[in-house]
């Protein structure tokens, strides 16, 4: 299983996937949503890192948040998909695959 901190950065870069998908076929309601769920993630890894402390916290409350914003299924899904080695994310950047909203219909219904 990949380490907290390499998980964290694979759901930004899926989320900012789905965003952008989101967005160009005019849900904006989803790509709010996303959006609203992962926004302060990155100064969450700027603080970990400057000050120590622990990935898992950062995980732990994205699941929290996205019970709370009604994406649970988005984070479970992501988690299900991508909580492995660097499968999804080559030093390239995009494997190739679509957005998790592609891969579940149940992610379009996020709104």
């Amino acid at each position: 299983m990949t380490d907290n901190r390499s998980l964290i950065h694979q759901l930004l870069y899926h989320a900012l996937i789905d965003i952008r998908e989101a967005a160009c076929e005019g849900n904006s309601r989803a790509a709010f949503r996303l959006s609203d769920l992962i926004h302060t993630i990155p100064l969450q890894l700027e603080r970990v890192r400057k000050e120590g402390g622990d990935y898992a916290e950062i995980l732990n409350g994205l699941r929290e948040r996205a019970r709370q914003k009604g994406c649970e299924s988005w984070i479970n899904n992501a988690l299900r998909h991508y909580a492995k080695p660097y499968e999804s994310v080559s030093e390239t950047g995009y494997s190739g695959q679509r957005g998790l909203q592609a891969e579940d219909a149940e992610l379009v219904q996020i709104v």
